[in-house]
């Protein structure tokens, strides 16, 4: 089992809500007491995700006003992309381990869809 840092599990679940839509471009996310306590977590842990965010460029911190989504629908496009082919990428090579080749996960998937849509 893989042990994930508090502060990246929020940086990833802000970074959810961005790429998904859930937060706008240029929408100020709620302050970092709001966000600790939405988390349940200490308020340097917080800190330390939007670090992560910033240094992402998904997030930008205005110096007295807070800290917003990056205005830039391309580079947020940009960033759902390459965690659609991280994910992606993480899947075969799951399926693989079990012993699955390509075309038998093609298989597996498109009996998915159909039962699921």
């Amino acid at each position: 089992m893989i042990e994930i840092s508090i502060y990246k599990e929020v940086a990833e679940d802000i970074r959810r809500k961005i790429i998904s839509g859930k937060y706008d471009p240029g929408q100020q996310l709620q302050s970092i007491l709001s966000l600790a306590e939405l988390y349940n977590v200490n308020k340097n842990t917080v800190q330390m995700a939007l670090a992560t965010l910033r240094e992402e460029e998904l997030v930008i911190t205005v110096r007295g006003k807070g800290n917003f989504v990056i205005g830039s629908v391309e580079k947020i496009a940009l960033v759902k992309e390459c965690e659609k082919r991280r994910r992606y990428e993480e899947f075969l090579r799951a399926m693989g381990t079990l012993g699955y080749n390509e075309k038998s996960i093609q298989a597996e998937v498109e009996i998915h869809l159909r039962r699921h849509g």
